[in-house]
Parts: structure tokens; C-alpha cells; sequence
């Protein structure tokens, strides 16, 4: 939709279906709330936004509950 802002999981399950095996990836939107969602339909994930305190800085307490929603 936008920049900070996921895709639908209806569109994620279509373009997964639709890749026939090769990895897809998700540059937008992920939270730790919303990424087991995507998990089983995608397998990498680019977040800044979702694990940031601001524009340069990231917010190691969302990052590491970033990790633990994948289970890292």
C-alpha cells in the first residue's frame, strides 16, 4: 500500500503460491505483532521501521521481540 505499511496476507499467500518454491520477502510493514502471519508464506523479512525508536535509531527491546516472534 505504502512505505511502513504491510501487504494483505490475501497478496502474500498468492505471490507465495505464485513464486513455485523461491523465496519471497516482505520490505514493509512487519511488526512483531503482525510477522507469524507472514511466516508461513515468507521467508525474509526487511524491517526497520517496526523495531525502530525513530528515523536513525533502532529500539533493541523491539528488536529482540522481533527475533523471539521468529523464534530466534
Amino acid at each position: 500500500v505504502k512505505t511502513g505499511e504491510p501487504p494483505t496476507i490475501e497478496k502474500m499467500i498468492i505471490v507465495h503460491k505464485e513464486a513455485g518454491g523461491v523465496p519471497v520477502a516482505i520490505a514493509s510493514g512487519m511488526t512483531t505483532e503482525n510477522v507469524k502471519e507472514f511466516m508461513p508464506y515468507v521467508k525474509c523479512f526487511l524491517v526497520a521501521t517496526g523495531i525502530s525508536k525513530d528515523f536513525y535509531n533502532l529500539d533493541p527491546e523491539k528488536t529482540r521481540a522481533f527475533a523471539k516472534a521468529l523464534g530466534k
